[in-house]
């Protein structure tokens, strides 16, 4: 679940994942927008996206996701469409389990991976250019 900001403001969108069904491919975003009583539901095809147990980052108007294999899903919620679009996956530390974050720092989107106990530690930031 993730909130575009305060859960408390008016101004605050909040969205839920619904993963796949196994017979589907397709996932579903449950969103509640300002001024609106009811959640609105929106189905996306297969994405090639894995979403993992992390919450998203509300970043420039978008909420982004750090999937299972460690690349980023991109939620945008406008008036008149609605998208998802996946961008590539940045190389975990190691092969194997490895934690990942997601976080904003001044004004900067960064993916951290961990390898387990914290044999190494890689740190990308979002490439706006491309």
């Amino acid at each position: 679940m993730g909130f575009s900001s305060t859960p408390d403001s008016s101004e605050c969108v909040t969205v839920e994942i619904k993963d796949k069904t196994a017979n589907s491919s397709n996932f579903f975003v449950n969103y509640c927008s300002p001024g609106n009583e009811d959640w609105d539901e929106w189905e996306f095809e297969y994405t090639n996206f894995s979403f993992d147990c992390n919450s998203p980052v509300f970043y420039k108007g978008a909420f982004y996701y750090l999937g299972k294999e460690g690349n980023l899903g991109i939620l945008k919620l406008n008036d008149e469409e609605h998208s998802f679009k996946v961008l590539t996956k940045p190389k975990p530390p190691c092969n194997g389990n490895f934690q990942k974050f997601l976080v904003e720092c001044n004004g900067e989107l960064l993916s951290i991976f961990v390898a387990p106990f914290g044999k190494c530690v890689r740190v990308f930031k979002l490439n706006e250019s491309i």
